[in-house]
């Protein structure tokens, strides 16, 4: 079970102030910290705290997960296109292959009693996602990196090395008019499109046999361009024909890498969902470790704070160099009276009471 707490209470109790401290990592458990979601069955409790024990623990010893590591893969995690489909953009078949390498990553760095507790466990041998990471790897020799390598389509080989062809020939031309213009005329192109020329110099160039155009500019220039030659025509339409060969070939492969990608996507959301989980008891756990928080005791006969810091107000006083004195109260009752004079810390009291509530059922 679970709701939302009013405005009122979570502004009383400053918990914005509180939470900025909780720092999830991946975009799952930043979209969940956002919802301010307050949790109202025991069972569903327990188990958040229970989390955030097997990650403290994790986070405490250091024979246990590489830390470090373990916060790099999750900051890298993108967000996936969970649903499945016939069809993926490239740019979504890298993001795939960057979660799964960065899963992978955690995986690997994590003691087996947490992936356990999280679920988190390496990709079966034969599975769909498997075979989905296997393919993508091959696009690139790491993460960051995902393109259609040649291995992947028997014609892209043959497609790639006649536009390098082409392209070569076609520079090779280039170079030449350029050089021509230069030596012969004194105009340096220097790879732009076009050069404006005075008018002898330009009527001099096209009539030199047709390797340049020429176009008024004003009344003493004109605009010159280069004109390809016959060869480098020649290359540019292979050069086209290629390139037609290299699409159709590259669609192939992202039609495959798709109808695995689709496949796979069940396996991929529950990954998704049990790095959400883990990353909301780590973040809890590494709030817990630096503040000393211990776990609240749902069953208690009464409602007992020990030494408890209004971490807002503990805040403030450590950044005016004032000294803040922790609270210790017990309530045996359902229904309590605060009463005593002004300034007497009956406010704190009850946002210290709300705010460790808050806390609690924040899970």
């Amino acid at each position: 079970m679970s709701g939302t707490v009013t405005m009122e209470a979570w502004s009383f109790a400053r918990m914005d102030e509180f939470l900025d401290r909780l720092r999830p990592l991946t975009p799952w458990g930043k979209d969940e910290q956002g919802k301010r979601q307050m949790l109202a069955s025991r069972a569903v409790l327990e188990e958040r705290y229970d989390d955030i024990d097997q990650a403290a623990s994790a986070l405490r010893h250091d024979d246990q997960p590489d830390v470090d590591l373990v916060s790099y893969h999750l900051k890298r995690m993108p967000r996936l296109p969970l649903e499945p489909r016939d069809r993926y953009e490239l740019l979504e078949l890298f993001q795939i292959k960057k979660f799964l390498a960065n899963y992978r990553g955690v995986v690997s760095a994590l003691d087996e009693r947490t992936r356990r507790r999280f679920e988190l466990q390496p990709l079966d041998q034969g599975s769909a996602a498997h075979a989905l990471a296997a393919e993508l790897d091959r696009g690139g020799s790491d993460p960051e990196t995902f393109y259609i390598a040649d291995s992947y389509d028997d014609a892209l080989p043959a497609a790639r090395a006649g536009i390098a062809a082409a392209d070569a020939v076609i520079s090779r031309e280039r170079v030449r008019a350029e050089s021509e213009a230069r030596l012969a005329y004194g105009v340096s192109f220097d790879d732009r499109e076009f050069v404006v020329a005075p008018k002898q110099v330009a009527r001099a160039m096209a009539e030199s046999g047709g390797r340049f155009s020429l176009e008024p500019f004003d009344d003493s220039r004109y605009v010159v361009r280069l004109l390809p030659s016959p060869a480098a025509v020649e290359a540019m339409a292979e050069r086209e024909r290629f390139a037609d060969d290299e699409r159709q070939a590259e669609s192939r492969v992202i039609g495959r890498l798709s109808a695995l990608a689709r496949d796979a996507m069940p396996r991929l959301a529950v990954a998704v969902g049990s790095l959400a989980r883990f990353d909301r008891a780590r973040a809890g756990a590494v709030l817990a470790l630096e503040l000393g928080m211990t776990r609240p005791v749902l069953d208690a006969p009464a409602t007992v704070l020990s030494v408890a810091r209004f971490v807002p107000v503990a805040d403030e006083c450590a950044a005016m160099g004032l000294e803040y004195t922790p609270l210790s109260v017990r309530f045996n009752s359902d229904a309590v009276v605060l009463f005593g004079s002004n300034m007497g810390g009956k406010t704190v009291v009850l946002q210290t009471l709300v705010f460790f509530q808050l806390l609690a059922q924040y899970g």
